[in-house]
């Protein structure tokens, strides 16, 4: 019987063989009877995580029309993968499907796809244009993480929650536009985001958690949806808001009278700017400031 030692050998010996075999610098799939999952950067492997195997021998990457599932760790560690294009029809992206896809630029992800995996994108630091679809409905967990050299973010009708950490450490990501069809706002959703100055938060939102902001030290430009009713939001992170920003908030929020209190935290520095009878607006909305 075969060691583990020896088991692991053979195997590294394997993916150096396949490795050695792969000449082209591009990936495609031939056309003709196209795969319905297109299962790693070579269509004859079937296994998801050949990837990290190949990542300096892809550049760009053609999935072909009639595809339909991009499979988990398709190009995970495709570190040279500067360019994809992916067909109408597709409809599903695997988890950690493009992690760590550090010379990918653009993704334009067409109005088919109806599931996008966790950390599907995470750590694709050179993402500069993000055009998500239509389709969707949530942002899973780490789906886009420490994608840095994002800036503007378009979130589109429809979508109703944000998971955890799906944008943490998106460290170049100045303005986010948010739906009004969102439901929920999860932990560290924008957490790290340090030059974060510009976002709505929609009054959709019933579900948000106190470090949805975390570390957001920038935020300058905050709006709240008129009747914002969602518990324990906290903007306290940045003090970079003014007064008038500040009691535009307080006249956005649902008034509470007779239902059960609601905290809104936005930090000692920042209540510090208003007068009584300002703090005075959420007080008496049954609102708690902290």
């Amino acid at each position: 019987m075969a060691t583990l030692s020896q088991n692991i050998n053979q195997a590294i010996s394997d993916f150096a063989a396949i490795k050695t075999s792969i000449q082209n610098k591009g990936v495609s799939v031939p056309s003709g009877t196209p795969t319905s999952q297109y299962s790693s950067c070579v269509n004859s492997i079937p296994i998801g995580d050949m990837g990290a195997l190949i990542d300096g021998s892809v550049t760009h990457a053609t999935i072909p029309a009639g595809t339909t599932t991009l499979r988990d760790y398709t190009f995970y560690f495709c570190q040279n993968l500067s360019t994809v294009s992916i067909p109408a029809g597709l409809t599903r992206i695997g988890t950690y499907c493009f992690q760590n896809c550090s010379s990918l630029t653009s993704v334009t992800i067409p109005d088919s796809v109806t599931f996008i995996g966790q950390n599907a994108f995470c750590n694709c630091t050179s993402i500069s244009n993000l055009t998500l679809p239509s389709s969707l409905i949530q942002l899973r967990r780490e789906v886009f993480e420490s994608c840095s050299a994002l800036t503007t973010l378009t979130i589109p009708s429809g979508y109703q929650s944000i998971e955890y950490a799906a944008f943490q450490y998106c460290t170049g990501l100045q303005s986010v536009s948010l739906p009004n069809s969102l439901l929920s706002l999860a932990s560290d959703a924008f957490g790290g985001c340090t030059h974060l100055t510009t976002i709505n938060i929609p009054a959709s939102i019933n579900v948000i958690y106190a470090a949805t902001f975390r570390n957001c030290t920038s935020l300058e430009n905050v709006t709240l949806g008129s009747g914002f009713s969602a518990d324990n939001l906290n903007l306290s992170y940045s003090t970079q808001y003014t007064a008038a920003t500040i009691v535009s908030w307080l006249n956005a929020l649902n008034d509470r009278t007779g239902l059960s209190a609601r905290t809104l935290t936005i930090g000692a520095t920042n209540l510090a700017k208003l007068t009584a009878e300002e703090i005075a607006i959420a007080t008496n909305k049954n609102w708690n400031l902290a």
